[in-house]
């Protein structure tokens, strides 16, 4: 039996970059937002959620 592998989280994600429609301070700040990284415990937390999920699911 093969054994399944968990998929990494944020793997795929595209770069954001300015457009003419999103600009300015706004888009530094919607930028910065989206390049953080997650912390730790934000990390975990999901992971627990994840696995609660599939749990329920069945």
């Amino acid at each position: 039996m093969k054994k399944r592998r968990e998929k990494k989280m944020g793997t795929a994600v595209k770069p954001i970059t300015q457009t003419p429609e999103l600009k300015g301070k706004y888009a530094d700040e919607l930028l910065k937002e989206a390049l953080k990284k997650p912390s730790p415990s934000a990390v975990e937390r999901n992971l627990r959620a994840q696995s609660l999920l599939k749990k329920l699911r069945g």
